[in-house]
């Protein structure tokens, strides 16, 4: 996640309001949210290529503790607009294996991290912002397989929150696993994943059910999944309205942080959907999507060449609004129009997931006071999942925001998982 508390606190620190500085502060604090070496090249088969290019020991994990071996996958994987792409993985064997049969594999679907290719998390899994969740699953016994998803260090631009593309990058990551020399990997497997991680698992478990003869799919974990993008923008734009005329009736630190933390996430977030659009839909345009104020700073997104210069730059440019006299939540980012209309909101409905009966039991968790995937679009996906047969486990979380709920439920998560792979 971009870091909103570093913003927070410079911005704090240019205000000369008491309480607008005591409510940046607060919301800062509340917002936080390897086998051998070498790679080869493996023989094709005559009817379908081999999904897996190379492979080769992996160095950049070394805070992951109680690892056999870490790996980079490079793989071949069905491209969005047709024909094949490449793309990575990561994979961490756990150093205590099972007294017999194989060990079990989790998939796990990482969150935002925008669209450029140095944001990739094979790039430095070091520094992967969900290490913590990777860790807790090696520490349960678990293997896991990090893909990075079509476009994020591969050929291509990133169509983020495309349910074709990230379910494909998984499936196809799976099969590509299974093609490694001298592992004992289940073939059976579960799929878990946060934020467009829960998305991604969701699209993951739709594509599952296409090679569950030879790798089935046992159990899927949506931690806050991006679960509807239209309607997720719809109550975003609300809620900014919503707290507006809120702050104007009684104004209060407690609305003040709400409403800065919402309308932060909505430009961020908002930003690496419009570039994903750009990548599904060629015939749109970013001065499409975005105010012409902001375009220096989106571009910036899909060109960072260090996946840290967006960062600061949104900082800057929040500031500069703020510091001009002018509300932060007037601050300009995505067209409202554009995301409202009707032509935009049929695409992203395209783009809802999990829209078939899935084939393996799913466990969603979702935080109430979630300021980035909204509750409605949440219960909204659970009700249609439930009408079309899904078997869904759904758990609220009253006092749970967008990233607390990973810390809170990674335990019920792992053990549902473990149930599922251990029947």
């Amino acid at each position: 996640m971009l870091d909103w508390t570093h913003f927070m606190s410079r911005l704090a620190s240019k205000s000369s309001s008491p309480l607008l500085t005591r409510t940046l502060l607060v919301t800062a604090t509340a917002l936080l949210c390897a086998c051998g070496g070498g790679s080869d090249e493996p023989p094709k088969s005559a009817d379908k290529p081999r999904a897996l290019l190379s492979h080769s020991a992996y160095a950049q994990a070394q805070s992951f503790s109680g690892v056999q071996q870490t790996q980079l996958l490079r793989y071949r994987m069905p491209a969005l607009h047709g024909g094949q792409t490449e793309t990575e993985a990561l994979l961490f064997v756990p150093r205590a294996q099972p007294a017999s049969g194989d060990v079990p594999l989790v998939v796990w679907a990482h969150g935002t991290v925008g669209v450029a290719d140095a944001c990739a998390p094979s790039r430095n899994a070091d520094a992967h912002n969900e290490k913590q969740e990777i860790q807790a699953l090696l520490d349960a016994g678990f293997a896991v397989l990090a893909p990075d998803y079509e476009g994020l260090g591969g050929p291509g631009a990133h169509p983020y929150l495309h349910v074709g593309s990230l379910g494909q990058s998984i499936t196809a990551a799976v099969e590509a696993v299974h093609q490694l020399p001298g592992l004992r990997l289940s073939k059976s497997w579960a799929l878990m994943g946060h934020s467009q991680g829960g998305y991604a698992a969701l699209a993951g478990a739709e594509m599952a059910a296409r090679m569950d003869a030879a790798f089935p799919l046992r159990a899927t974990v949506a931690l806050a999944p991006a679960s509807d993008p239209a309607r997720m923008a719809v109550e975003l734009f609300q809620r900014i309205d919503d707290l507006e005329r809120a702050m104007a009736a009684q104004p209060s630190p407690e609305l003040a942080e709400v409403l800065a933390g919402t309308v932060f996430q909505l430009a961020a977030n908002g930003t690496v959907l419009s570039l994903g659009l750009l990548a599904q839909d060629p015939s749109l345009t970013l001065e499409q999507l975005v105010e012409a104020s902001f375009l220096p700073i989106a571009k910036l997104a899909a060109d960072d060449s260090d996946c840290q210069r967006f960062e600061p730059a949104l900082d800057q440019d929040m500031m500069r609004h703020l510091s001009s006299g002018q509300a932060l939540s007037t601050y300009p980012s995505l067209k409202r129009s554009a995301f409202l209309s009707e032509a935009l909101r049929q695409t992203l409905s395209k783009n809802r997931p999990a829209q078939v009966k899935l084939q393996s039991p799913v466990l969603i968790v979702q935080g109430v006071l979630d300021e980035q995937t909204p509750i409605q679009a949440a219960r909204a996906l659970v009700a249609e999942m439930q009408r079309l047969g899904s078997s869904v486990r759904y758990v609220e979380v009253p006092d749970g925001n967008h990233g607390s709920i990973t810390q809170s439920h990674m335990p019920e998560a792992i053990a549902f998982i473990r149930e599922r792979l251990n029947p």
